[in-house]
């Protein structure tokens, strides 16, 4: 999973959308309930000018729940730090 998160972030610097996207999809089937592959994925998104997809992956993560339906599940830092730093989930972003 940390190779697919360098690949993506490197293939995105690079301008290299699709290989950020098979990195970053790949990392989604590989840990479905890791929060990098998905912010991987709407980065990608983001990038591709595909906002409305990244606010969703952002706003999905946020309210993730474990398999009893229980309050979504605590957000780990780095995955914080990512929604931060890329604004998705604030209102001008969701607006787009």
């Amino acid at each position: 999973m940390d190779i697919a998160h360098l690949v993506t972030t490197i293939t995105l610097e690079t301008g290299n959308t699709k290989q950020a996207r098979a990195a970053a999809e790949l990392a989604m089937l590989v840990a479905p309930d890791e929060t990098t592959p998905a912010l991987g994925v709407a980065a990608v998104a983001a990038h591709e000018g595909r906002n409305d997809e990244a606010v969703a992956l952002a706003r999905a993560i946020v309210d993730w729940r474990d398999g009893s339906g229980d309050a979504p599940l605590e957000i780990p830092s780095r995955a914080e730090r990512i929604l931060q730093t890329h604004r998705w989930l604030e209102p001008e972003m969701q607006a787009r």
